[in-house]
This record gives C-alpha cells, sequence and structure tokens, in this order.
C-alpha cells in the first residue's frame, strides 16, 4: 500500500516513549513535543493546538470506539504528567538521550504556552485529517470550502474560503517546516487542506507544488526507486507523498495533463466525497455530483497514477435511506474499477450531525448507527478489489 517508507528512513522517524515508576507513560517526537500520554489508566492525546483529550473506551454498540471528551484544564493534566515521569534526564542512558529529556520535560513546563501560540500562528485550526493521515504534516493551500452547502457538513461554517497566493503559501510552509522541526521526521506524508485542493485552481496549484518540492523531497512513488532516494536517515523533510481532500466535480474535469503534473508534483492520493451511490440521497444531501461523476473522476486520477480514497457516510437521511444507500453504494464501489492501494473511508454521522437535519426524520439511533455501519463496512469489503480496504473514520475521535 502507498505510503509504506523504505527502511532507511522509517529509522529517522523516531520518538521517545517513556515511561514513569506508577506506570504512566509518554510519547514526545523529536523535537521533544509531547504527543500522547497514559496517566492512572486513562489514555491521553495531545492536540498540537494545545487541545488534550481523554479516551474513553465506548460500548459495542457503540459507531466509534472512543469518545472523546477536552479537557478543560491542560495545565493541571501536564503538571500530574510531569510528576509521575520524575527526572527522565536521570534515566536517559548516554548524552543524546539525556539532552533530549531534558528538552521534552521543559516542554511540559515553560515550553507549552510558547510552542501552541506559535502553531496556532502558522496552521490556524485544522478542521480535518483522514485517520490514515492524522500523523502528516498539515499545510493549508486553502481554508475553508468554496461549496459549502453540503448538507450534512459543519466542518468549515465558520472558516471564510480563501486561496493563499504564491508569496503567502511559501511562507507558509517555511513556517510550518519550522515549527514542525526535527518532529516531522515521525510525519512520513504531507497534507495539503483545506476541503480540496483542487480549489486553489490549476495554475497555482503547479506553482504551489512546485514551490513546496523546493523545501521537501518527495520520494519517488516506485518502491525500488523510493529506496534507491531515500537520503540521509536523518533528515526530517523527506516525505514519501502529498495527499489531501479533492471535490468531485473539479477532479472528474481534470485534464489527462494537468492530472499528470499532480502525480509528478509528489501527489499520491486524493480524498473524494463520495458520500453515497444512492442519486436520491445525493440530491438530498445537495451533493454536486451523482455517481457517473464519481466514476469519471476516479478513471482521471487513476490514467495519472494517483490513488483514490472515498468517504462513505453512514447514517445519513435516516431509516428512510438506510438501505437503498447501502445497496447502491456498495454496487457502486463495485463497478469503479478500485485498485491496490486505494481506500475506503466509513463514516458514520458524528455527534453533532445526528442532531441536526442531516440524521433524516428517522434518526438511526447510536446502536442502529453501529449496526449500519458494520453492515455497509462488511457489503463494501465482499465487492472491494484485493489490497483495498475499507476503513473507519469516525469524526468524533479527530485530533490532530
Amino acid at each position: 500500500m502507498t505510503g509504506t517508507l523504505p527502511p532507511d528512513v522509517v529509522a529517522r522517524r523516531f520518538a521517545l516513549c517513556t515511561r514513569g515508576a506508577d506506570g504512566s507513560t509518554a510519547t514526545f517526537d523529536a523535537e521533544g513535543r509531547l504527543l500522547s500520554f497514559r496517566l492512572d489508566g486513562v489514555h491521553f492525546r495531545r492536540g498540537l493546538d494545545g487541545t488534550i483529550v481523554r479516551l474513553v473506551p465506548r460500548g459495542a454498540h457503540a459507531p466509534s470506539p472512543w469518545s472523546v471528551r477536552l479537557e478543560c484544564d491542560p495545565a493541571a493534566v501536564l503538571t500530574r504528567l510531569a510528576a509521575a515521569l520524575g527526572d527522565l534526564a536521570q534515566r536517559a542512558s548516554g548524552p543524546r538521550a539525556r539532552r533530549f529529556a531534558v528538552r521534552a520535560m521543559d516542554g511540559l513546563a515553560a515550553g507549552w504556552e510558547s510552542d501552541v501560540r506559535r502553531f496556532r500562528e502558522v496552521l490556524g485550526c485544522v478542521p480535518i485529517v483522514p485517520p490514515l493521515h492524522v500523523r502528516s504534516v498539515v499545510l493549508r493551500l486553502t481554508a475553508g470550502c468554496a461549496y459549502g452547502r453540503c448538507r450534512f457538513c459543519t466542518l468549515y461554517e465558520r472558516v471564510p474560503f480563501r486561496v493563499r497566493g504564491a508569496q503567502e503559501w511559501r511562507a507558509h510552509v517555511a513556517a510550518v517546516l519550522d515549527w514542525f522541526g526535527a518532529g516531522a521526521g515521525l510525519r512520513p506524508s504531507l497534507w495539503i487542506g483545506d476541503a480540496s485542493l483542487l480549489e486553489a485552481g490549476d495554475a497555482l496549484l503547479a506553482e504551489a507544488l512546485s514551490a513546496l518540492r523546493e523545501c521537501v523531497t518527495i520520494l519517488p512513488a516506485s518502491p525500488s526507486a523510493r529506496a534507491a532516494a531515500a537520503g540521509p536517515c536523518d533528515d526530517p523533510r523527506v516525505f514519501e507523498g502529498i495527499y489531501g481532500f479533492a471535490d468531485v466535480p473539479r477532479a472528474a474535469a481534470l485534464s489527462s495533463t494537468t492530472a499528470a503534473a499532480l502525480a509528478e508534483g509528489g501527489v499520491r492520493r486524493l480524498y473524494l466525497g463520495l458520500e453515497s451511490g444512492h442519486a436520491p440521497l445525493l440530491r438530498w444531501l445537495r451533493k454536486a455530483h451523482d455517481g457517473s461523476r464519481v466514476a469519471q473522476a476516479v478513471r482521471r486520477l487513476h490514467d495519472a497514477g494517483i490513488g483514490v480514497g472515498l468517504v462513505v457516510l453512514v447514517g445519513a437521511g435516516g431509516r428512510d435511506f438506510e438501505e437503498a444507500h447501502r445497496r447502491d453504494t456498495v454496487a457502486l464501489l463495485a463497478a469503479l474499477g478500485l485498485r491496490r492501494g486505494d481506500v475506503v473511508l466509513v463514516s458514520p454521522l458524528d455527534e453533532h450531525a445526528r442532531a441536526g437535519a442531516a440524521a433524516g426524520d428517522e434518526p438511526l439511533g447510536e446502536a442502529a448507527l453501529a449496526a449500519a455501519t458494520e453492515r455497509l463496512t462488511a457489503a463494501a469489503e465482499a465487492v472491494l478489489p484485493r489490497g483495498v480496504r475499507a476503513a473507519d473514520y469516525g469524526l468524533e475521535g479527530f485530533v490532530y
């Protein structure tokens, strides 16, 4: 599957995992930046914007395995974690490890607020990234969504749509890479947001990819060529590819020349919001495409050597649409000619969407939504070609 890095590149993508005397654990990147931890038996994730969330296991009949709860007092949690981990420097073996340990503990104290403030300055709020790319370095060529009329989506409703110009983009790339520093070595790929990188337009997107490749190394798509071109194992700016969302109408309308240029520029997979193969549901959701446009978009990307990710909703329209949605969506997936490395992301409506108009007149309850998710996933897996997988895309667990 696209995304595997050669061993000498994997070797540089390191993080410190440490354990306290009481069994508490913490993971840091190469800048000593906290990523996740376990404290008093509770699992936490750190959002790079300074949020800390608790991951609480949900019941067997929930649509997603974790309930995410925002910590209202991150400073208190960090103080408890620092006390639990003790003096990492004394337990570190070797001068390099000791320097790293000191940096990590400093990051839990004085460096936290300045680090978070700088992140918010360079990236702001990252609305969403698919779970397969939550460890990507995110860059925002566009902000928000130019379309903004989908019945179910509220991700970008408070983000005015804009496109960064060429000079602003160069400054943005430099600032983001500077913030991640050596910590970028833990992140194997680049993600270009927000809602559709194609909304930037062909000319600006081509210029943006060219400018980006002046700052980073994108490994070749071919595994053998990738291994040969891996470069120094300690270079944190070597990535295996570029990924992003793309809207179906623009992807279907790509010229073969433009699509080939995207592949040459390092784009390895684009994620399309298929949502459903059932035409009445697509119209009800106010989507700007139908199944034939999805098929055209997939062909256009495949012909250029670009992989495809397809996002499929569960629960949209409620009970009125559930059976027809599953039937027609699975039929469309079977007919699209998906190939090894493509991905289908099954996305149950999150808690916010389930309380809104997108859930329909008879919304699916939590248990029914979980069952519908399982049915659609199983039916999709039964028709997907070998090497194409269906994966969970629960929005409620998103933390970047």
